[in-house]
């Protein structure tokens, strides 16, 4: 890879009136209290022209879990104001068992006849089954719910569990124009396949022969990538718009761009806002027409007339609800 900070396809038209995404090395390191900080602002960044259309998902995981009927008690006595509203929860909730404990023995007496007289209280005998999971599930249990036709009715609800972790994918089609941008090229796919990996830490357990020879027992983490798409306004859009402070209010509260990004250079973000995001796959499908065709590059390297590279990350952290008004 060239020691330029800055690589862009299409390298040879105008950077304005284009949809870009750029991803920009991001490098940490450690203080002297082991605090992690960010490792300086000139790292490699690479621009691609925004392919044709981008998708992102959120997410989260809920669990289901059956109530049951003391459960539904305890759901019943909260929603009802029961529990109270202030006090020891560990009180409250005792005081909501002894409630559901008395309403069981009111159930069980209000069916007197549980199995002689003129009818079997079948609803009473599923209840009091089901405050005893054990007898329920035995064969005994199963025999008494088939005759009668009654089950408990398991209360299932979802419960939160948490929230999802954001993954994105690009696919993007390089075909270069001409043996620098092929260049280019070669050096932004090595961009991303070396920012995927991890390297090994030299000298991490010390200087003796041993910790010497074993110098591949540490990893650093990999670079991480900040991620940021835009749309860059030609110069006369940017121009008419600069002209009038309302119209340009409203782009940067509905777009969720910076007014001095917007007027200095034209630029306001699309999609929604990345945190700094991880490289899980990079596939690169070298001479994806199938042409078999290759030109040598200006630095004298095997070019493909066209390479497909298809780049996913994760984001490093789940959001909150604050965060989507921010926008992301």
């Amino acid at each position: 890879m060239t020691n330029r900070t800055i690589m862009k396809y299409p390298s040879n038209v105008s950077s304005k009136d284009r949809l870009w995404v750029r991803f920009k090395q991001v490098d940490f390191k450690l203080d002297s209290h082991n605090r992690l900080k960010v490792k300086g602002n000139d790292t490699p960044a690479v621009y691609l022209h925004m392919p044709g259309s981008f998708s992102f998902g959120d997410g989260a995981t809920y669990t289901s879990s059956d109530f049951g009927m003391i459960g539904r008690g305890v759901e019943q006595a909260i929603q009802g104001g029961v529990l109270g509203g202030v006090g020891d929860l560990e009180s409250r909730l005792s005081d909501a068992g002894a409630m559901l404990s008395g309403a069981l023995v009111d159930t069980i007496q209000q069916g007197q006849n549980l199995v002689g007289g003129n009818a079997v209280n079948a609803a009473v005998i599923t209840m009091v089954m089901q405050r005893f999971p054990g007898l329920s599930a035995s064969p005994a249990g199963n025999a008494v719910r088939g005759n009668l036709r009654y089950t408990a009715n398991p209360h299932q609800r979802a419960i939160f569990e948490r929230v999802g972790i954001r993954t994105f994918k690009w696919d993007f089609e390089l075909i270069p124009d001409d043996s620098n941008e092929a260049s280019e090229i070669n050096d932004i796919v090595k961009f991303f396949r070396r920012n995927l990996y991890p390297e090994y830490v030299p000298g991490a357990l010390g200087s003796s022969e041993l910790a010497v020879a074993a110098d591949d027992y540490v990893y650093k983490f990999p670079s991480m990538l900040k991620i940021d798409m835009f749309y860059q306004m030609a110069d006369e859009t940017r121009d008419a718009i600069s002209q009038a402070g309302d119209i340009t209010d409203i782009l940067t509260t509905t777009l969720g761009g910076d007014r001095d990004d917007l007027v200095s250079s034209g630029l306001l973000r699309i999609g929604p806002r990345l945190q700094y995001c991880s490289l899980v796959s990079v596939d690169t499908t070298l001479d994806s027409g199938n042409a078999m065709t290759y030109r040598t590059d200006s630095q004298g390297r095997a070019a493909p007339l066209a390479t497909k590279l298809s780049v996913s990350v994760t984001e490093d952290r789940t959001l909150h609800r604050g965060m989507i008004d921010q926008g992301f």
